[in-house]
Protein backbone atom coordinates (compact mmCIF):
# COMPACT_ATOMS: atom_id res chain seq x y z
CA UNK A 1 0.00 0.00 0.00
CA UNK A 2 2.61 2.50 0.70
CA UNK A 3 4.56 1.98 -2.53
CA UNK A 4 0.67 2.46 -4.40
CA UNK A 5 0.84 5.50 -2.29
CA UNK A 6 3.73 6.84 -3.20
CA UNK A 7 3.39 5.95 -6.69
CA UNK A 8 0.08 8.08 -6.32
CA UNK A 9 2.46 10.84 -4.78
CA UNK A 10 4.79 10.95 -7.63
CA UNK A 11 1.99 10.67 -10.61
CA UNK A 12 -0.21 14.03 -9.19
CA UNK A 13 3.18 16.15 -8.96
CA UNK A 14 3.88 15.49 -12.02
CA UNK A 15 0.24 16.20 -13.00
CA UNK A 16 -0.49 19.24 -10.46
CA UNK A 17 2.42 20.06 -8.83
CA UNK A 18 4.73 21.02 -12.03
CA UNK A 19 7.56 18.37 -10.66
CA UNK A 20 7.90 20.32 -8.10
CA UNK A 21 9.36 17.61 -5.46
CA UNK A 22 12.76 16.01 -6.84
CA UNK A 23 11.45 12.31 -7.78
CA UNK A 24 12.25 9.32 -6.66
CA UNK A 25 13.81 10.10 -3.41
CA UNK A 26 14.49 13.75 -3.46
CA UNK A 27 17.62 15.76 -3.08
CA UNK A 28 19.35 13.40 -0.25
CA UNK A 29 18.16 10.07 -1.78
CA UNK A 30 20.29 7.52 0.13
CA UNK A 31 19.22 9.67 3.82
CA UNK A 32 15.32 9.01 2.78
CA UNK A 33 15.88 5.66 1.19
CA UNK A 34 17.79 4.58 4.51
CA UNK A 35 14.96 6.47 7.01
CA UNK A 36 12.41 4.35 4.62
CA UNK A 37 14.00 1.52 5.78
CA UNK A 38 14.20 2.11 9.44
CA UNK A 39 10.76 3.09 9.74
CA UNK A 40 9.66 0.19 7.37
CA UNK A 41 11.94 -1.82 9.82
CA UNK A 42 11.33 -0.39 13.18
CA UNK A 43 7.44 0.89 13.33
CA UNK A 44 6.33 -1.78 11.00
CA UNK A 45 7.53 -5.12 11.46
CA UNK A 46 9.33 -4.57 15.00
CA UNK A 47 5.77 -2.70 16.37
CA UNK A 48 3.60 -5.53 15.25
CA UNK A 49 5.79 -8.24 16.79
CA UNK A 50 5.05 -6.13 19.96
CA UNK A 51 1.64 -5.46 19.63
CA UNK A 52 0.70 -9.14 18.71
CA UNK A 53 2.52 -10.20 21.79
CA UNK A 54 0.71 -7.31 24.41
CA UNK A 55 -2.24 -8.33 22.86
CA UNK A 56 -1.77 -12.07 23.49
CA UNK A 57 -0.73 -11.34 27.04
CA UNK A 58 -3.05 -8.60 27.80
CA UNK A 59 -6.93 -9.06 28.77
CA UNK A 60 -8.99 -7.73 25.74
CA UNK A 61 -10.46 -4.71 28.10
CA UNK A 62 -6.94 -3.39 28.46
CA UNK A 63 -5.76 -4.05 24.70
CA UNK A 64 -8.33 -1.50 23.94
CA UNK A 65 -7.24 0.42 26.57
CA UNK A 66 -3.83 0.65 24.46
CA UNK A 67 -5.55 1.27 21.25
CA UNK A 68 -6.68 4.92 22.67
CA UNK A 69 -3.69 6.01 24.53
CA UNK A 70 -1.76 4.71 21.16
CA UNK A 71 -4.22 6.95 19.35
CA UNK A 72 -3.37 10.00 21.73
CA UNK A 73 0.44 9.42 21.72
CA UNK A 74 0.20 10.21 17.89
CA UNK A 75 -1.97 13.01 18.11
CA UNK A 76 0.43 14.02 20.79
CA UNK A 77 3.49 13.90 18.71
CA UNK A 78 2.08 15.27 15.83
CA UNK A 79 1.40 18.57 17.86
CA UNK A 80 4.60 18.71 19.16
CA UNK A 81 5.90 18.18 15.71
CA UNK A 82 4.03 21.33 14.35
CA UNK A 83 4.64 23.41 17.34
CA UNK A 84 0.90 23.77 17.70
CA UNK A 85 -1.84 23.47 20.56
CA UNK A 86 -4.58 21.64 20.05
CA UNK A 87 -7.61 22.86 18.87
CA UNK A 88 -10.58 23.12 21.23
CA UNK A 89 -12.08 20.58 19.15
CA UNK A 90 -9.40 18.14 19.40
CA UNK A 91 -9.21 18.85 23.11
CA UNK A 92 -13.09 18.10 23.68
CA UNK A 93 -12.15 14.63 21.28
CA UNK A 94 -9.17 13.92 23.89
CA UNK A 95 -11.09 14.16 27.32
CA UNK A 96 -13.68 11.96 25.89
CA UNK A 97 -11.29 9.41 25.09
CA UNK A 98 -9.75 10.26 28.44
CA UNK A 99 -13.25 9.82 30.24
CA UNK A 100 -14.35 6.52 28.18
CA UNK A 101 -11.24 4.51 29.50
CA UNK A 102 -11.93 5.71 32.52
CA UNK A 103 -15.67 4.98 32.76
CA UNK A 104 -14.71 1.43 31.13
CA UNK A 105 -12.08 1.09 34.13
CA UNK A 106 -14.66 1.24 36.56
CA UNK A 107 -16.84 -1.89 35.66
CA UNK A 108 -15.85 -4.35 37.38
CA UNK A 109 -16.09 -8.21 35.25
CA UNK A 110 -18.75 -10.43 36.92
CA UNK A 111 -18.26 -14.05 37.24
CA UNK A 112 -20.49 -16.24 35.27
Amino acid sequence: MAAVGYALLWIGDAAFGGGALQMPFGPRAWEFIGLMLAIGLFASWLGTLCWNEASQRLPPALAGQLIVFETLAALAYALALRGQAPAPGVLLGVVLLVAGVLWALRVKPQAA
